[in-house]
C-alpha cells in the first residue's frame, strides 16, 4: 500500500469518526432542545392555570362576602341557644294552641320520634358548632279558623320558626252549632315544626 492510499484511508477514517461526533452532538442538542419546549410548554400551562385562579380571585372574595353577610343575617333573627331548646319550643307550640283555641291532641319531639322508629337521632357536634335544628311533631284539631289563626300566630312569633310539612283531614260530616246555627267543618291536623340555633364551636 502505498503512502498515498494510506493518506487517503486515513482521511476517510478522521472523516467517518468526525461526523460521527457531529451527529452525536447535534442528536444531543435536538433532543436537550425537545426536553427545554416540552418544559416550557408544561411551565406555559401551569401559568394558564394560574392565571385563571388569580381572575376568580375577586368572584370568589365577593362569594365569601355573601356567604358571611347571609351568615350572620341567619344569626341574628335565629334564637340564642339559651333560648331555642326543645322545652321551650313545646312551651310556644302550646301556648299558641290555647291562645287560638285550636285544641292541641299531642306532640313528640323529633328525636323521641325517630328513637321509636328504631332510627338514630342526629349526634351533636362536640367541638365544631354550627346550626343545630329543633322540631317536633304535633297532632291538633279545630276548625279552620282556629288552625289559620295558630300558623298566623306561629309567623308573627319573634323567633325563627319553620312549617316543614302538615297534613289536614276533614271530618264526613259538618258540626253545626246550637246557638247560631253556623257550620262548621272539624280538621284533624298534623303538623311538623322547626326551630333552629347556632352555637360557635369551641
Amino acid at each position: 500500500m502505498n503512502k498515498e492510499t494510506q493518506v487517503v484511508l486515513i482521511t476517510g477514517l478522521v472523516f467517518v469518526v468526525m461526523t460521527g461526533i457531529a451527529l452525536y452532538y447535534v442528536n444531543g442538542r435536538i433532543e436537550a432542545r425537545k426536553a427545554r419546549e416540552q418544559d416550557i410548554a408544561t411551565i406555559k400551562q401551569d401559568i394558564a392555570k394560574a392565571e385563571s385562579v388569580i381572575a376568580k380571585k375577586e368572584e370568589l372574595e365577593k362569594e365569601l362576602d355573601s356567604l358571611e353577610r347571609n351568615l350572620s343575617h341567619y344569626i341574628t333573627i335565629l334564637p340564642s341557644p339559651e333560648v331555642a331548646t326543645k322545652e321551650s319550643l313545646m312551651r310556644l307550640v302550646q301556648e299558641k294552641c290555647e291562645r287560638s283555641q285550636f285544641v292541641l291532641e299531642r306532640f313528640v319531639l323529633n328525636d323521641a320520634k325517630a328513637a321509636a322508629r328504631g332510627a338514630k337521632a342526629p349526634k351533636k357536634k362536640k367541638d365544631g358548632g354550627g346550626f343545630q335544628e329543633i322540631g317536633l311533631t304535633l297532632d291538633a284539631n279545630g276548625t279552620y279558623e282556629q288552625f289559620l289563626r295558630f300558623l298566623n300566630s306561629l309567623e308573627r312569633h319573634e323567633s325563627f320558626l319553620r312549617v316543614n310539612t302538615f297534613r289536614c283531614e276533614a271530618e264526613p260530616k259538618p258540626r253545626i252549632n246550637e246557638e247560631d246555627g253556623t257550620v262548621s267543618w272539624p280538621l284533624t291536623i298534623s303538623l311538623n315544626l322547626s326551630t333552629f340555633r347556632y352555637e360557635a364551636g369551641k
